[in-house]
């Protein structure tokens, strides 16, 4: 359905810009002050796209859509007159504004730009000349230049809060990948701090790094001992072992609202009773309040977490940089984005993966970034085999190690002389109605099966002759 959509919204655009081209009146009514109307050209589109479901919801909607972004670029580009000799008509406005910026004088270079360029042509200049604008048009950008634009924006997420037209044209443009690729920082999956332990949310990395540097002593992901809990075992993100301290930093379940928020809140209490009837002291630390579109206030969450482990009579310093607490090795992400297929497989076999079901399980966290791979399928189905063979080879040694301790055949023998068994059906009777001695003797009950194998069977009859 989805790509009928898409492909009714090709049309009709690819039928606008020929229109368009044609039309030296149309082409004048889609110009606003010398650019290009996106919301004129979206309700254009609209007019010619006779289903209700196949229009555009919005004017970003044409950023959005890889579908439809190139033949918009291509629109916008012609409509505004820019083609690959557009730069060589500014060469002496280029020159000015250069020397304007490495001199430091970047409000006389967006002077000079805004009188000497026309406002369709000024980006291109503007780039051209190493100046920074505060709003560049996406559109006429290239590639390169765009994710250039995109450096210092943390996450996808504030991207989408903060920078929304920016994050459409990176959908449209087919760019997560590389931009994540180039900033593996922001994938958000799982972190990694300076000693290589793994943390699952960005409040549990602050806190870890600001337990590290303070030098206490805590254990992460500590199978808490002595609970008594219906559960199998009882998890802390960390444990101090000096002064008993269990730490539980929530992932913003509490911003839950009714059954769901109620549950989480049961949980968390159902918790911290056992922690304090085993003897545990508890900082519970809901980390909703500081994640902002923003990002992560780590200064106010570093000084609740100083003033929760006061009241135990831990001291520590908060006197450190936000890139020392917020820091995390990338290395891994890299690794997992980036590295050839050969490679990969090499480097998550290092990682003690050995098949599909430890992939999924054990490290789910890479899941969400393999799926950025375009090689996804073939990662997953290596796995497939590697666990497959694996497991074979694990029931053959199985099988092999359980043979050779089986019990011999004169043992065999001696058991049945004993039983004074006659015939198939008498062991057979046996077998069913003793099977816990033929396993204490580790003597099998389909006999031709195992001993054909040993080479050490000689058929039913020799063993009453």
């Amino acid at each position: 359905m989805q790509k009928d959509i898409e492909q009714t919204q090709k049309l009709a655009l690819d039928r606008l810009a020929m229109e368009i081209k044609s039309s030296i009146k149309l082409k004048q009514y889609l110009l606003n002050h010398d650019c290009l109307s996106i919301t004129k050209l979206t309700s254009l589109i609209n007019e010619q796209i006779g289903t209700a479901d196949a229009k555009l919801a919005g004017t970003l909607a044409l950023a959005r859509s890889p579908h439809l972004y190139g033949t918009v670029r291509d629109l916008k580009l012609e409509l505004q007159n820019i083609d690959e000799n557009t730069l060589s008509q500014y060469k002496y406005q280029i020159a000015q504004v250069e020397a304007l910026v490495q001199t430091g004088y970047y409000k006389q270079a967006q002077a000079v730009l805004r009188a000497q360029v026309p406002a369709n042509h000024r980006v291109l200049v503007a780039n051209a000349a190493n100046l920074k604008l505060n709003n560049p048009d996406p559109w006429v950008l290239t590639d390169r230049q765009f994710l250039d634009e995109l450096m210092g924006i943390a996450s996808l997420t504030q991207m989408k809060h903060e920078y929304c037209t920016l994050h459409a044209h990176l959908k449209g443009r087919q760019l997560e990948t590389q931009f994540l690729l180039e900033n593996p920082s922001a994938i958000q999956n799982f972190y990694i701090d300076r000693h290589g332990r793994l943390l699952h949310s960005f409040a549990e990395l602050v806190a870890n790094n600001f337990l590290n540097t303070n030098d206490i002593n805590n254990i992460a992901q500590h199978v808490v001992k002595g609970l008594r809990t219906t559960a199998k075992h009882r998890k802390a993100d960390f444990y101090l072992p000096e002064t008993h301290v269990v730490i539980e930093v929530s992932q913003n379940h509490e911003a839950g609202k009714g059954v769901r928020k109620s549950r989480y809140l049961e949980r968390k209490n159902i918790k911290e009773a056992e922690y304090n009837d085993a003897g545990y002291r508890t900082i519970f630390i809901d980390t909703e309040p500081f994640y902002k579109a923003t990002g992560f206030n780590i200064a106010a969450f570093c000084d609740l977490l100083q003033a929760e482990l006061k009241r135990y009579g831990i001291s520590t310093s908060t006197d450190y940089s936000v890139e020392v607490l917020g820091y995390s090795n990338d290395d891994k992400k890299k690794n997992l984005i980036a590295l050839p297929l050969i490679d990969l497989v090499e480097f998550l076999e290092d990682e003690g993966i050995d098949g599909l079901a430890t992939l999924k399980n054990k490290f789910h966290s890479y899941m969400n970034i393999l799926k950025l791979r375009t090689d996804f399928d073939a990662v997953m189905e290596y796995f497939k085999r590697k666990g497959v063979n694996n497991r074979r080879a694990n029931t053959q040694l199985a099988i092999e190690r359980r043979q050779a301790n089986y019990a011999s055949m004169q043992s065999v023998k001696e058991l049945i002389r004993k039983q004074n068994i006659k015939s198939q059906r008498d062991w057979f009777n046996f077998a069913t109605n003793n099977r816990q001695l033929l396993k204490k003797l580790n003597v099998p009950s389909n006999l031709p099966f195992v001993y054909k194998r040993l080479g050490t069977w000689e058929g039913w009859g020799a063993l009453w002759s």
